[in-house]
């Protein structure tokens, strides 16, 4: 059996039935098609985990009516073409669903990201600390609930678990310094994270990672550095700790600098676009 009538017996199957033999016996040799058949079984359950919209099961009725009776085959030039053409299909709807419903995996992940960044920097400068305490009792129990029973990734989670445990030391407002620090701190996983990211060429998660470090540090680090007031008379500890500070975020930009070089062609614009970030005026290293 040839490669296009196994990738159309798994376009046209609902690849919950046992294949015939020929296309058994073709994927059990033909890694192509035995990945093919992996991506539209993960598509396949993607799809099956968001609601369904008003119409879709008349829709999907009469493509499959039309596939039976031969109008795509005889629309397509090539059963080949007709195999990445449904494919195509398949993830534009997909994507679609994703974007217009929510309730992917992906969706709830940035949606409650979204929320922590934004509640952080919220809490981070806030006037005064009853406005830090009003921000933080406001939303704490919710977002940690989110957290908690939401369906993130390991590396989501973790972002999300540092984000929660800076809200708490954000809210007892301790002077721009220790808030610099905090944000650097949620900072540091970030670019991390991005790292992993640009190097797997995964765009989508590189520029939504840029997103939230663009926001910590134009809104956040930077803000509260440029705040930063000598003490009179000078205390030692305070000028290490804001050397240390800024050492932290000048690594942070090495490091995207690095990843500048090494990671795929794909993810640059998004790490440049971290690198082309201000850096706080106020202070420069001795």
């Amino acid at each position: 059996m040839r490669c296009p009538d196994a990738q159309e017996w798994l376009l046209r199957s609902d690849l919950t039935e046992t294949p015939p033999a020929g296309v058994a016996d073709h994927l059990a040799g033909c890694a192509e098609c035995r990945s093919v058949a992996d991506r539209l079984r993960r598509l396949e359950r993607a799809v099956r985990e968001l609601p369904a919209p008003a119409g879709a099961d008349a829709a999907r009725d009469a493509f499959l009516k039309r596939l039976r009776a031969g109008d795509a085959a005889r629309a397509i030039r090539s059963r080949r073409w007709a195999a990445a053409a449904a494919a195509a299909i398949l993830l534009a709807v997909a994507g679609t669903l994703v974007l217009t419903l929510g309730g992917s995996k992906a969706s709830e992940a940035s949606v409650v990201l979204d929320q922590l960044v934004d509640w952080n920097l919220e809490v981070a400068n806030a006037g005064s600390p009853s406005d830090r305490d009003r921000l933080y009792a406001a939303r704490a129990g919710d977002l940690e609930r989110r957290v908690r029973e939401g369906r993130l990734a390991a590396d989501e989670h973790e972002l999300a678990a540092t984000l929660l445990e800076n809200s708490a030391r954000l809210a007892r407002g301790s002077g721009p310094l220790a808030e610099a620090e905090a944000l650097t701190d949620v900072a540091s996983v970030v670019v991390r994270q991005m790292g992993r990211a640009a190097s797997k060429g995964d765009v989508r998660k590189t520029k939504g990672l840029n997103a939230y470090y663009a926001r910590l540090v134009q809104r956040g680090v930077n803000a509260k550095i440029d705040r930063i007031e000598d003490p009179v008379p000078p205390l030692p500890e305070h000028d290490r700790k804001l050397e240390k500070l800024l050492s932290r975020n000048a690594e942070m930009r090495d490091e995207l600098a690095t990843l500048l070089k090494t990671s795929p062609a794909a993810t640059h614009d998004e790490i440049r676009r971290a690198l082309n970030l201000p850096v706080p005026k106020r202070h420069k290293i001795k």
